[in-house]
């Protein structure tokens, strides 16, 4: 499911999703709109009219426009949501594989003052988000994705998801940022080992899928993971507090998306 609000930010979503997955699950735009008087700038429309009618018309047109400039066979399934852009965002996805919304491209304190659409659903998703930045490339791929590590099952799920989601022939490389820690570092590795034994034949070899790799790097979280998936597809990490910190890394994450970034929530 992918949300559009007729940013920039939500078309690039919208184009990453289609390039990544359009031949193999139905992809679902959909927007929001509320009707009251509110304004708040964060891609919902407002009304002041008892009547939303006319609000989700025009919400849906908005929706209709971006969506039939990129792939216009998705308009059937295409829809618009009487509810605030997060919650209904988070809501509607409740049955979908995958939420992908864009990131806006506020600085860091706009967003933490206004408060961002993608950092709502990052925190209160079911399903993995994935934050696409106006800047990211539309030809998706995901030859090379790097995943956030440390031994929690936040950090577990991510790395199945990465490893079920790359291209067979791509990497994906599993980065533990220790600060010190070794106890965390070693219960990280046999993480690693753990989930990549999954995809192991009985004879030991893997049944055809990326190469894994693990990088050990010390330094704080949030900006070590952003430096090595600079070259990456796609960074993953889990939802969880875990030795990330009291403040999860993955919502310091989303308020400073630099590439493509999914957050898997755990369990």
């Amino acid at each position: 499911m992918v949300g559009v609000d007729g940013s920039r930010g939500s078309r690039h979503a919208l184009q990453w999703a289609v390039s990544l997955f359009a031949d193999t699950a139905p992809i679902k735009p959909v927007v929001t709109f509320t009707v009251g008087p509110f304004a708040d700038g964060l891609g919902t429309i407002r009304g002041v009219e008892p009547d939303g009618e006319p609000y989700r018309q025009e919400a849906f047109d908005r929706l209709a426009s971006v969506v039939d400039a990129i792939d216009p066979s998705l308009t059937a399934g295409a829809r618009a949501i009487d509810q605030f852009a997060g919650p209904g965002l988070v809501e509607a996805a409740n049955d979908a594989v995958l939420l992908v919304v864009g990131s806006r491209g506020r600085s860091v304190t706009k967003e933490l003052v206004l408060g961002s659409v993608a950092t709502y659903c990052v925190k209160h998703a079911t399903v993995p988000v994935a934050v696409i930045p106006e800047g990211a490339w539309t030809e998706a791929r995901l030859r090379r994705i790097v995943v956030g590590v440390d031994g929690s099952a936040a950090s577990a799920g991510a790395l199945r998801w990465a490893l079920d989601n790359a291209e067979r022939s791509g990497e994906v490389v599993a980065v533990v940022v220790t600060e010190g820690d070794a106890e965390m570092e070693r219960t990280a590795r046999a993480q690693i080992e753990a989930c990549v034994g999954e995809g192991r034949r009985p004879d030991g070899g893997l049944t055809g899928g990326p190469t894994v790799g693990v990088e050990v790097r010390p330094g704080k979280p949030g900006s070590v993971l952003q430096e090595v998936a600079l070259a990456a597809d796609a960074l993953l990490v889990g939802r969880s507090g875990g030795s990330l910190g009291p403040r999860p890394v993955s919502t310091w994450l989303s308020h400073r998306v630099a590439g493509p970034t999914v957050v898997v929530p755990g369990p």
